[in-house]
């Protein structure tokens, strides 16, 4: 099952009184795709159902933002990466794509890189910029206009560029539990049945797992499991912790 939360069809038209949009629409973006994969069902002679899924999560490679120009202003400064995004995302190279417009003819019109500049994820629109060319003494002055800027239907324009790549995987689940007291203090990190108990996920002790030496205390046995196991009910959720 492959899974595109990114698309704009997913565009959430609910705003706030100060315009900030939603939470789903702020954060989905930042996934590329998730892959769930089932390998595994099988049922036991206790009428027990066990399904074993594998998953992965690609984070985008390539953003796009849509700004559109308010007139009543001429404070032309947008900022690309909003609502704490940054934390989550680095540009590569730290600069833009692109930045377009669609012109009259409804045609895809790259904005001269001379009418912007952009740092810290911030891009300024330049209402017109004033080009020198030639040598003394045949020198020439062109005024290039910014079609944005002017007012005049031609009033959204989007910002492009591509992400640092980032990708990460786990070999091993780490999990840890009190050496006298195995069965209170066992605990898988980042996996947990939301309002579950604390046992409703376990290292599946059937398969390759192994103890961490080097982490490990007389007190504390540091472990790492290749797969975990949920017992889930009806309406149980299985939540992991990307951020830990």
């Amino acid at each position: 099952m492959a899974i595109y939360p990114w698309s704009n069809v997913f565009d959430n038209i609910l705003q706030s009184c100060e315009g900030s949009i939603s939470y789903r629409e702020r954060y989905r973006k930042l996934s590329g795709s998730s892959i769930i994969s089932p390998f595994e069902y099988s049922l036991s002679i206790d009428e027990t159902y066990s399904l074993f899924l594998s998953y992965r999560l690609n984070r985008r490679e390539y953003f796009e933002e849509r700004f559109e120009i308010d007139y009543s202003t001429t404070d032309y400064t947008f900022d690309y990466l909003p609502d704490g995004l940054d934390s989550y995302i680095t540009e590569f190279d730290g600069s833009i794509s692109s930045v377009y417009y669609y012109n009259k003819a409804g045609e895809a019109t790259e904005l001269n890189s001379l009418l912007y500049t952009a740092t810290n994820h911030k891009i300024t629109l330049f209402d017109k910029r004033v080009i020198q060319s030639g040598i003394h003494p045949n020198i020439q002055l062109r005024t290039i206009q910014n079609p944005i800027t002017e007012e005049n239907e031609i009033s959204e324009f989007y910002v492009s560029f591509f992400a640092q790549p980032y990708d990460s995987s786990f070999a091993s689940h780490k999990f840890s539990y009190k050496t006298d007291d195995l069965e209170e203090t066992l605990n898988v990190n980042y996996w947990s049945v939301l309002g579950g108990e604390s046992l409703d996920v376990m290292p599946n002790f059937g398969a390759y797992y192994y103890n961490n030496l080097d982490e490990s205390t007389f007190d504390e046995s540091i472990n790492h499991a290749t797969q975990i196991s949920a017992y889930l009910e009806e309406g149980d959720t299985l939540s992991f912790d990307i951020a830990g």
